[in-house]
């Protein structure tokens, strides 16, 4: 099914990581992800502060005590705030499943936020 022209217009590349090393997010998400290839990979969506909504690439480590996320493109991000799904996000991410060929989806939130939670407590 085709997507309307202004999903694709709403997707846009974030800063490059040699200008933009650390980001804070909120209102975030994490989902895993299949690929139309078989492979599968957790992806970071909310509001970059001071910014918009964005989907990162893949998330390659995660640190429950600090609550920050490094992705594949070595950008970190720490989590502000409560989960949450961004209305930034939720224009785009329709686009950005078609264009990376995404063929299935889940919400693992509740997996990283319980990890959070454990060492809060």
């Amino acid at each position: 099914m085709p997507l309307p022209f202004i999903e694709f217009f709403l997707i846009q590349e974030a800063e490059s990581v040699y200008r933009e090393l650390k980001a804070s997010i909120t209102n975030w998400t994490i989902i895993e992800v299949i690929f139309n290839d078989d492979t599968n990979s957790h992806h970071f969506l909310g509001f970059v502060v001071g910014q918009k909504g964005r989907i990162t690439s893949a998330i390659q480590k995660f640190d429950c005590t600090t609550k920050t996320i490094t992705t594949r493109s070595g950008r970190v991000y720490s989590l502000l705030g409560q989960p949450g799904l961004d209305s930034d996000v939720q224009h785009i991410i329709a686009g950005w499943y078609y264009l990376d060929q995404v063929v299935k989806y889940q919400n693992v939130t509740d997996n990283y936020a319980k990890k959070i939670k454990s060492i809060v407590n």
